[in-house]
């Protein structure tokens, strides 16, 4: 991942490299049960790291990655049955520290798993722009 950062500025018509991306998010999908939450910190670090990268590339060249890492992170959530309010919270902070709007919401799937009190607490959340 570091890979896109030491590429340096670019436009949206560089080519920064994503293997890195594809690979760890192919790795993560066959993580065998009981690292969820490894890959919920993965897949949240690797969508922070992505929404700086935004700025750098086509969108379009890296929606697919979004959606790669947004669905580990909700399956893995899914398993795992984290204590929703701090879920909730944890998402209002991923909110906070992303532009591209990949946590707004509260994000698309999460009803289930955030349950009426972990809605509550990513809603308490007031979103700060940068």
């Amino acid at each position: 991942m570091s890979e896109i950062f030491d590429h340096g500025p670019g436009t949206w018509k560089s080519q920064l490299p994503t293997t890195g991306f594809d690979s760890v998010a192919d790795i993560l999908a066959r993580l065998v049960p009981g690292r969820e939450k490894a890959i919920i910190e993965i897949a949240e670090y690797a969508l922070v790291k992505i929404d700086s990268a935004f700025e750098l590339q086509d969108e379009c060249e890296l929606e697919y990655l979004v959606d790669a890492y947004l669905g580990l992170h909700l399956d893995a959530c899914c398993k795992l049955k984290p204590d929703p309010v701090a879920l909730g919270a944890r998402l209002a902070e991923l909110r906070r520290q992303t532009e591209w709007g990949f946590f707004d919401g509260p994000p698309a799937g999460y009803g289930d798993v955030l349950g009426k009190d972990g809605i509550s607490a990513f809603l308490s959340e007031p979103k700060v722009s940068c």
